[in-house]
C-alpha cells in the first residue's frame, strides 16, 4: 500500500479515496489487489493487510467470476463498465460468503506502462431493504385488493381460497401459498380441509386430515390450539424442513407464516404464506397478512350467505319440480327417480337416494331403493333391499332415521369414519356430509330420502326444514301414485276378470237398461259380437216369460237394494234363430262416475242341466233295478188271471154269463197292469223344463205301492198322507224320484237288522214334524215330506258327506252313489229345504219342506162314454203289430167308422198320397219300421196339412204329447187304449180340425 501511496503523491487524492463512503479497490492486470480504502475493508470484511495481494474474484459471487474477463475487455477498450441507473444486479461477497448488493463502476489506467483497474463499489443493502419493504406494501395492498374483488368472480369457497393463493403467489412473489378450512368433527377432533394451493411442485398436503392426526409442533396445529398466528422464521434452524424434504438444501424456502382465519370468534381457516428468504415475516408483515386474513374471512361469509340463498333458491326449485313431474309420471320408480335426479341436478347434490318402506309385522319393516342418482353400479349394491330387524348396531343414518323415526344427520363423513362404507380409503369419497329425511304418512314411515353433499356441515337447520318439507311433498306424491296405481290395478284385475269370466257378463245403465259393456263370453253366449251387444236394452236379450224372472231379480235390486239371483231363467241367442238358453243369473248395483249401474252376471247352465239330467237317469235305472223285483212280482200277479179267466172264458164258450164274467175279470186285470206300466213310464219319462202345480199325494202313494211291494218281511211300512195339504209348483217325475232315493236309502238301512220305515206329507204344524228351535226356513207355508228309518244311523263323518256325488257307504252292486246327491239337486231346484237328524243305531230322520202355491184350476173330467151319434169316417190305421190294427179295425167299426189299415208305414203313406181324400182321419202308431208315426204325419200333412191325425204309443223317448202337437197332430195316446177312449179321442181331434180349419 505504501508504494501505491509513493506512486500517487497526491495528498488530496487519497485524502478523498480513504474517506470516501464508497469502497474503493485497485487491482493489477493479475487481478491481486494492491489497494483498498477503510470502506471497502469494513464492507466486506477484511483487514488492509488481508486485503493486499488478493484476488479480486474472491470479493465476488462465483457466478459473476465467469463474466470478469468480459469486464476486463470492455474496460480496456476505454468503456466504463457500471450498473448504476440499470436493471443490472450485481453482488459482492464478504468474507463469511454471503452475497449482498453493489452498485459498481468499472475503469482502468496505465502507470509505468502497466495496467491498472479502479472498482469503486457501493453497499445498497439497506437501499434494496427500503425498496423490498416497499414493494411488499404495495404487494400487500395489491393482494387486498384481488381478494375483494375476487368475491364476486368466485363461485364457491374452493374456487375463492384457490384464486386467493394464485394472487399470493403471482401478485406476492411468494414460493408458496395455501389455504384451508377447519370443520368440526366426531368426540372434538377438527377436520382439516385443504382446499387451496399454488406454487407445489409436488409433496401436497392431503386435502382432509384430522387436527389428532397432525404434528402438534407443526403450524398448522399451533394455529388451531392456540387461536393465533404462528411464524417460522428459519425453517432449516428449527429442523422443519424435514416435513417437506429429505435434504435441508432442496428446500424452496426458508420462512414460512401460518395466520388463522377467524369467523364467529371460532378458527374456520387458516392461510399459509411461504418465503424464500429467512426471517422475512416482520411484525408490520404479519399484520398486514391477518388483515388479509379478515377479508378472507368476510369473502367466505359472503360466499356462504351467497350459497345460502342459492341452496334456498334451488331447493325451492326441487319442490317446484318434485310437484310438476308427478302430474307426468307413470309409475313409482320413475317418480322417485325423476325426484332423484331434480335433487342432484337441480339442488347441486353429488348423490340421491330414495328408499321404499314397507311396514311388516311386529312393526319390522321391509327397505328397497325405489330411486337413486350418482352412484357407481358397484355401490349400489350397497343399496340393496334390507330387513330393518335384521341389521344390528349400526350408524348408518337411514338405519337411525328408520328406528327413531326423524331425521338423522352425518356432518363429517370422513371424521365418523363412515367413509368405509363406500370406499377403502377416505380420500377417494365424493361427498362428505349426508342426511337421512323419513317421508311420513299417516303417522308411519312410507319412504326415506338419502342426500350426499360434498361440503361437510352442509345440512344447516334451514336447509333441514326446506328438505322436511320436501319430504311432505315426496308423501303426497307416493300416496298419489300408489293411489293411482291401485286403481289402475284394480281396472285390469277387473278388466282381466270380466274379460276372462267363464260367465257372462254385461254392464248396464239402471235408469235406461242399456247395455254399455260386455264381456266376450256374453257376446258368445248371446251370439253378437260385444260392439252389437252394446246399445241394446237387457230385456232385448231375454225371451218372453223369462224376461219376467230376470224382471223379478232387477226389480229386487232396483227397489229393495239387495243383490239378487234367480234359480233358473233364459236368454236368447241372437244369432241361433232365437234359441233359449238356460242360465242363471245374479245381479248387483254400483256406482260408476256417480251413475247407477247393474251388473248382470249369467252363467250357461245348458252342460250342467244335462249333466244333471244324466245323473238323474242313472239315479231313476238304480233305483228301477232296485224295484225290478217288486215289478216283476206284480206282473206276475196281473197275469195270472189274465191267462186264467182267458182259458175260463174258452171253456165257457156255450155260458154268455159266466163268460162275460170271466172277461171282465180279465179287463180288470189288464187295467192294473196298464196302471203299473203308466207309472214306470212316469218314473223313466224325461221331465218337463217347466215346474206347474200339483198335489203331489197321488205321486205318494204310487210310490209306496211300489216300494210296499221291494220291501223285505222285516222292514214294516207305516205311512201318514195329509190329502189336505196345499199343491206345490213342482216337477212331479222329480218328486217321484226324491221319495224313491229317500225310500230305497231307508229300507236299505235296515235289511239286516229290519224296523220301520215311515213315509209322510203333512202340513205346517203336524206333530210328525220333527223341527229344531235354530231351523229357520225362508218360506212361510210349507208342507213336508218325511221319510224316517230306525236302521244303522250315519256317523259324523259319513253324515258330512251325503250328499257328494258318488259317495256312498253301499257295495258297489247295490248303487252308485248319485241318490242323495240328486235328491239335493232337486229340492234346491224347487227352493225346498233339506233337514237331516241322523244318531249311529239309532236311525235317520230326512225332512223336506216344500214351499206352497194356490191351486187356479181343477182338473177337467172328460166322459169317456161311447158318443151317441158317430161321423161316418173312413179312417186310415198304421201300426206294424198285427193284433192291434185287427183290434182297432174292430173297434172302430163297433163306433160305426169304417178303415183301412197297414202293418207297414210306407205303404200306407204310398196309400194316402194317390189317393189323399179318400181318408178322412188317420191314427197311426209312433214306433215303426221305415217311417216313424211322426215321419208319417209330416209327410201326410204336407199333402193335406188338415188332415187330423191320431199318434198312440206305447213308450217313446221320441215322441211327446207337445212334440206332436208343435208336428200339427190333433191327438196324442198312450197304449194300451180302450175303445171309450179311442171314441173320445176321435171326437176331440175332429173338434181341433175344425177350429184350426
Amino acid at each position: 500500500m505504501n508504494d501505491f501511496q509513493n506512486k500517487y503523491p497526491s495528498e488530496h487524492l487519497l485524502k478523498i479515496i480513504q474517506s470516501s463512503h464508497d469502497a474503493f479497490i485497485v487491482s493489477d492486470h493479475d487481478m491481486k489487489i494492491v489497494y483498498s480504502n477503510k470502506t471497502a475493508q469494513n464492507i466486506f470484511g477484511y483487514t488492509e493487510k488481508e486485503m493486499e495481494g488478493l484476488s479480486i474474484l474472491e470479493l465476488m459471487p462465483e457466478d459473476r467470476r465467469k463474466n470478469y474477463a468480459n469486464d476486463i475487455e470492455s474496460a480496456l477498450k476505454g468503456e466504463i463498465v457500471t450498473n448504476v441507473n440499470t436493471d443490472i444486479d450485481l453482488f459482492g461477497q464478504r468474507k463469511n460468503g454471503k452475497a449482498f448488493p453493489i452498485e459498481l463502476t468499472y475503469t482502468y489506467y496505465i502507470f509505468d506502462n502497466k495496467n491498472y483497474f479502479v472498482s469503486q463499489i457501493r453497499d445498497i443493502s439497506e437501499k434494496k431493504d427500503r425498496e423490498k419493504e416497499l414493494n411488499t406494501l404495495t404487494t400487500a395492498l395489491r393482494v387486498l385488493t384481488e381478494v375483494n374483488r375476487l368475491i364476486v368472480d368466485s363461485n364457491d369457497e374452493a374456487e375463492y381460497l384457490a384464486n386467493i393463493c394464485n394472487a399470493i403467489t403471482d401478485i406476492g412473489k411468494f414460493p408458496r401459498s395455501a389455504a384451508s378450512l377447519i370443520k368440526n368433527a366426531a368426540g372434538g377432533d377438527k377436520l382439516i380441509c385443504n382446499l387451496a394451493f399454488s406454487g407445489y411442485k409436488a409433496l401436497c398436503p392431503p386435502e382432509k386430515m384430522l387436527l389428532s392426526e397432525a404434528h402438534l409442533e407443526s403450524l398448522t396445529a399451533i394455529v388451531i390450539n392456540e387461536k393465533r398466528t404462528e411464524v417460522c422464521n428459519d425453517i432449516i434452524g428449527r429442523n422443519l424442513w424435514k416435513y417437506w424434504v429429505d435434504d435441508p438444501s432442496k428446500i424452496e424456502f426458508e420462512s414460512t407464516i401460518a395466520v388463522p382465519i377467524i369467523m364467529k370468534n371460532s378458527v374456520e381457516g387458516i392461510l399459509r404464506v411461504f418465503s424464500k428468504d429467512p426471517f422475512y415475516f416482520t411484525e408490520e408483515k404479519v399484520l398486514l397478512l391477518e388483515d388479509l386474513a379478515k377479508d378472507i374471512s368476510r369473502g367466505i361469509t359472503v360466499l356462504r350467505e351467497r350459497k345460502e340463498l342459492e341452496t334456498t333458491t334451488l331447493a325451492l326449485n326441487v319442490i317446484t319440480e318434485a310437484n310438476r313431474i308427478l302430474t307426468g309420471a307413470r309409475n313409482e320408480q320413475q317418480y322417485l327417480n325423476d325426484i332423484c335426479k331434480i335433487i342432484a341436478d337441480t339442488g347441486g347434490f353429488v348423490r340421491a337416494a330414495i328408499h321404499t318402506v314397507e311396514n311388516i309385522k311386529n312393526e319390522d319393516k321391509i327397505v328397497s331403493v325405489g330411486g337413486c342418482v350418482g352412484f357407481e353400479e358397484n355401490e349400489r349394491n350397497k343399496l340393496e333391499t334390507f330387513i330393518l330387524s335384521k341389521i344390528k348396531n349400526s350408524g348408518s343414518p337411514t338405519i337411525i332415521a328408520l328406528r327413531e323415526k326423524k331425521v338423522n344427520i352425518c356432518e363429517n363423513i370422513s371424521a365418523r369414519g363412515l367413509w368405509k362404507y363406500w370406499v377403502d380409503k377416505p380420500e377417494k369419497l365424493d361427498f362428505e356430509s349426508t342426511v337421512a329425511v323419513p317421508v311420513i304418512s299417516n303417522d308411519d314411515i312410507i319412504a326415506l330420502i338419502r342426500i350426499y353433499s360434498k361440503e361437510p356441515f352442509y345440512f344447516t337447520e334451514e336447509k333441514l326444514k326446506l328438505l322436511e318439507e320436501l319430504s311432505k311433498d315426496i308423501a303426497h306424491g307416493l300416496s298419489y301414485i300408489r293411489a293411482k296405481a291401485e286403481n289402475i290395478n284394480s281396472e285390469n284385475k277387473y278388466r282381466t276378470l270380466f274379460e276372462n269370466s267363464s260367465d257372462g257378463v254385461y254392464l248396464a245403465d239402471a235408469e235406461t237398461g242399456i247395455i254399455f259393456d260386455a264381456n266376450t263370453k256374453a257376446a258368445d253366449l248371446i251370439g253378437l259380437p260385444a260392439e252389437r251387444l252394446i246399445g241394446l236394452k237387457y230385456r232385448e236379450i231375454h225371451p218372453s216369460g223369462a224376461g219376467n224372472v230376470y224382471d223379478n231379480v232387477i226389480e229386487d235390486l232396483l227397489i229393495n237394494g239387495r243383490d239378487s239371483s234367480s234359480g233358473e231363467a233364459f236368454i236368447r241367442s241372437l244369432s241361433a234363430k232365437g234359441k233359449a238358453i238356460p242360465v242363471q243369473i245374479s245381479a248387483n248395483i254400483f256406482y260408476l262416475n256417480g251413475k247407477k249401474i247393474i251388473q248382470n252376471i249369467f252363467r250357461d247352465i245348458s252342460r250342467f242341466k244335462a249333466q244333471e239330467e244324466n245323473l238323474r237317469t242313472v239315479q231313476k235305472m238304480e233305483a228301477l233295478g232296485t224295484l225290478s223285483g217288486g215289478i216283476a212280482h206284480d206282473i206276475n200277479n196281473i197275469l195270472s188271471p189274465v191267462i186264467g179267466f182267458t182259458q175260463l172264458a174258452i171253456l165257457e164258450f156255450e155260458d154268455k154269463e159266466k163268460q162275460n164274467n170271466y172277461l171282465n175279470e180279465v179287463l180288470t186285470a189288464a187295467n192294473r197292469a196298464k196302471e203299473l206300466v203308466s207309472q214306470i213310464l212316469t218314473f223313466c219319462r224325461k221331465s218337463e223344463t217347466d215346474k206347474k202345480q200339483h198335489k203331489i199325494q197321488n205321486i205318494m202313494r204310487e210310490v209306496i205301492k211300489l216300494i210296499s211291494i221291494s220291501l223285505p218281511p222285516n222292514v214294516e211300512l207305516h205311512t201318514v198322507i195329509d190329502d189336505s195339504c196345499e199343491p206345490i209348483l213342482c216337477d212331479p217325475v222329480q218328486i217321484y224320484q226324491v221319495v224313491i232315493n229317500l225310500c230305497t236309502n231307508a229300507y236299505q238301512a235296515m235289511k239286516d237288522t229290519g224296523g220301520v220305515l215311515k213315509v209322510c206329507l203333512v202340513r205346517k204344524g203336524s206333530p210328525e214334524i220333527k223341527i229344531e228351535s235354530s231351523e229357520k226356513l225362508p218360506f212361510e207355508n210349507y208342507i213336508c215330506l218325511i221319510v224316517s228309518d230306525t236302521g244303522c244311523g250315519m256317523t259324523k263323518t259319513t253324515f258330512n258327506r251325503i250328499f257328494e256325488p258318488y259317495f256312498t257307504t253301499k257295495p258297489k252292486e247295490e248303487g252308485t252313489g248319485l241318490g242323495l246327491s240328486v235328491v239335493s239337486g232337486i229340492v234346491k231346484e224347487h227352493g225346498g229345504e233339506i233337514y237331516v237328524r241322523t244318531y249311529p243305531k239309532e236311525g235317520t230322520y230326512f225332512k223336506i219342506s216344500f214351499p206352497t202355491v194356490s191351486f187356479f184350476a181343477e182338473n177337467k173330467k172328460f166322459d169317456y162314454g161311447i158318443p151317441s151319434e158317430s161321423k161316418s169316417l173312413n179312417i186310415l190305421v198304421v201300426d206294424d203289430e198285427l193284433q192291434i190294427t185287427f183290434m182297432l179295425k174292430h173297434m172302430l167299426g163297433e163306433l160305426g167308422y169304417s178303415s183301412e189299415t197297414y202293418n207297414d208305414s210306407e205303404s200306407a203313406y204310398n196309400a194316402f198320397k194317390n189317393d189323399p181324400l179318400k181318408y178322412d182321419m188317420v191314427i197311426t202308431d209312433q214306433t215303426m219300421p221305415k217311417l216313424l208315426g211322426t215321419e208319417l204325419s209330416r209327410k201326410i200333412l204336407e199333402i193335406r196339412p188338415d188332415m187330423p191325425i191320431i199318434l198312440n204309443t206305447g213308450y217313446s223317448p221320441v215322441a211327446s204329447k207337445s212334440e206332436a202337437k208343435k208336428i200339427g197332430i190333433k191327438e196324442f195316446m198312450m197304449k194300451p187304449i180302450t175303445i171309450s177312449e179311442l171314441s173320445v179321442a176321435i171326437d176331440n181331434a175332429l173338434k181341433k180340425s175344425e177350429i184350426s180349419n
